[in-house]
């Protein structure tokens, strides 16, 4: 099908639609075309000959509409006026009144909603606040938790809920600070754990998470020090009393916590050789005092050993 052909099929579309006198879809469908070729005067020219009986049809209804339009701002219900211009504006959609109109009383509309949602949230600040001075954590959660609920998907409501949930937290931590210092790293996970069931992604918990992990780190540390110092006690006193396997026993726990612990290495290795010095002493003892007998032995049974 070539252009012309085309755009004929379209018209008698539209032909049709207004021997029906379905104008308003008419209208419609003149404004899709228009959307697509824009520099097409046959429908631009159709379109505004639709628009023109378009507006003789809805005259009078757009003019009692346009009554409507005046009492409902005027008794302050801008929501519903605007609702019943964009009807009216379906039928009349080149009525420069009503577009006027709609545009000013949108503008207001804004306007009036920027103020009621500044004291809306002013009014729930001071309630959240004073609930978090009160520290009574189910009322606040409950109050957070019915602003998300019934206002999620305004930016300012979530940001005023995340906001509370960041203070309370801070509250709380504030309030445990000595357990905070302490060592009772148990206790302390298990507190931050229950506010991050209050807000998981909450930078003041990563903080304070961090900070607790270097001092738990550095407290590993000091114990593995004492350890490694009352180790190094533990095996010179062995070595003294030549208790050898002991000492070289301990030396090696030490080592496996302290790889560089060069007193450990060194006791090691004098412990192992003592231990082995120990050891052929006391072999070389066994034999001499169970020579007489393997002597004797010898002589009533030669069938039995091997001459070398």
């Amino acid at each position: 099908m070539d252009n012309t052909a085309f755009f004929d099929q379209l018209k008698r579309n539209i032909q049709n639609l207004l021997v029906e006198n379905r104008l308003n879809e008419a209208y419609l469908k003149c404004n899709e075309i228009l959307q697509k070729y824009p520099n097409n005067k046959d429908f631009r020219n159709l379109k505004d000959a639709i628009s023109a009986k378009l507006y003789e049809e809805n005259k009078d209804k757009v003019k009692q509409g346009f009554k409507e339009v005046k009492k409902l701002i005027k008794s302050k219900e801008e929501e519903k006026a605007l609702r019943r211009m964009k009807e009216l504006l379906e039928m009349a959609p080149n009525n420069i009144k009503l577009k006027k109109l709609y545009l000013k009383t949108q503008e207001q509309y804004k306007q009036k909603f920027s103020k009621l949602e500044s004291e809306f949230l002013g009014k729930e600040k001071k309630t959240l606040s004073k609930l978090i001075e009160k520290g009574t954590e189910d009322e606040l959660l409950t109050e957070i938790d019915k602003l998300e609920m019934n206002y999620g998907k305004n930016k300012k409501i979530r940001a005023l809920a995340e906001k509370t949930k960041e203070e309370y937290i801070q509250k709380q931590i504030f309030n445990k600070h000595d357990l905070l210092k302490s060592t009772k790293f148990e206790e302390i996970k298990e507190f931050l754990d229950h506010l991050k069931n209050i807000k998981k992604e909450s930078p003041t918990i990563c903080k304070i998470e961090a900070i607790i992990s270097k001092r738990k780190i550095g407290s590993q540390m000091e114990n593995i020090e004492d350890y490694i110092y009352s180790g190094n006690y533990n095996i010179n006193t062995l070595m003294k009393l030549k208790k050898y396997d002991e000492a070289a026993q301990a030396a090696t726990e030490i080592l496996q916590a302290h790889p560089g612990n060069k007193e450990a290495k060194k006791i090691l290795k004098k412990a192992n050789k003592q231990s082995f010095f120990k050891h052929r002493k006391a072999a070389v003892k066994t034999v001499a005092s169970k020579f007489p007998a393997l002597k004797t032995d010898l002589k009533a049974h030669p069938e039995n050993y091997v001459r070398i």
